[in-house]
Parts: structure tokens; sequence; C-alpha cells
């Protein structure tokens, strides 16, 4: 079980990334791959639209500069690092 779910998530990270390259071949491979995995078109859909969100995000992170040490410790990185 333990190793379908890492297939399946392995699936789901190919996926997102392809629809931010843009790759048709990569798409179109990465769809079939994880319908063969055993995703769902939703769970195909979420995929692609949490990439669609890290890349939005990099985008306006990197473009207004923002300091990579303020941003970890506005989230709290400051705090796990030192349990």
């Amino acid at each position: 079980m333990l190793r379908h779910a890492v297939a399946l998530i392995a699936e789901w990270v190919r996926q997102g990334a392809a629809a931010q390259i843009p790759c048709s071949h990569c798409i179109w491979a990465d769809t079939e791959s994880a319908k063969q995995a055993g995703a769902s078109p939703e769970e195909i859909q979420e995929a692609v639209a949490m990439a669609a969100l890290t890349r939005h995000w990099s985008t306006i992170f990197n473009g207004m500069q923002v300091d990579f040490e303020t941003f970890k410790k506005d989230l709290g990185g400051e705090k796990s690092a030192a349990k």
C-alpha cells in the first residue's frame, strides 16, 4: 500500500511539473501514468492547481525580492529550526 501511495504522489508531482514547464508531451505521458497509478481526474486537477499556486507565489516572492530569512521567520521557521 505504501509503495502505491509513493508512486501516486510521484505521478502527481510529475503532472504538476509538466503543466508548469509547459510540455504537451510530458503532460500527456504524465496524465496517462497518473491514471495507471490510480489517480482520479480530481487528484490530477489538484496536482496541477498546486503547481500553479507554487509558481504564482514563487513569481511574487522573487519579483518583489522578499528576503528569504525574513520569509522563514514570518512563517515560523525560526521556531522550527530551534526544536
